[in-house]
């Protein structure tokens, strides 16, 4: 997505912002979030930063709600457009028709080899194909998770997927 001045002026503000509309915070609780992340940084919040927040803000409304379609859908819907968020940092809308791509975030319950269970986040990128269905990319979904655990050397329980988006 092309980004306004605003927008790429905080988008250092990404992960908090994301975050919050995720947990569903009011915008007091956001602009809480922020300032105390500006704080850490010790940069200050840039002037149009207002501005630029509702874009992120608009962004991670668009992936919450398409993360909901999604994971609400039936295995056998073809995977659609309303089903897929938007990241800032997305190609333009030719280049991602060229070469499709998501990205998707999951939680998963994971246990090491001690046995000791957690729930963990993690992010993979998948290619997609005309007429895919949501059912084709949740098991991509699994089968990459079984690679990853593999790499990691833990087992993965269950899975849910908390962000799709076009990259």
């Amino acid at each position: 997505m092309a980004l306004t001045d605003a927008g790429r002026s905080v988008l250092r503000y990404w992960g908090v912002v994301n975050s919050a509309v995720t947990a569903r915070a009011d915008t007091a609780t956001l602009w809480q979030a922020i300032t105390a992340e500006a704080n850490r940084l010790g940069e200050p919040i840039p002037a149009q930063a207002f501005l630029g927040v509702n874009e992120l803000r608009s962004l991670a409304v668009g992936i919450r709600q398409a993360t909901a379609t999604f994971n609400g859908s039936d295995s056998a819907t073809a995977l659609t457009a309303q089903m897929l968020g938007e990241s800032p940092s997305a190609r333009a809308l030719e280049d991602q028709g060229l070469f499709p791509r998501l990205q998707i975030s999951f939680q998963a319950e994971v246990t090491d080899l001690a046995g000791l269970a957690t729930t963990q986040d993690y992010t993979t990128m998948m290619d997609i194909q005309p007429g895919m269905t949501v059912g084709e990319v949740r098991d991509a979904l699994a089968s990459d998770a079984e690679g990853m655990a593999g790499r990691y050397g833990v087992s993965f329980g269950d899975l849910a997927i908390t962000g799709i988006v076009r990259v």
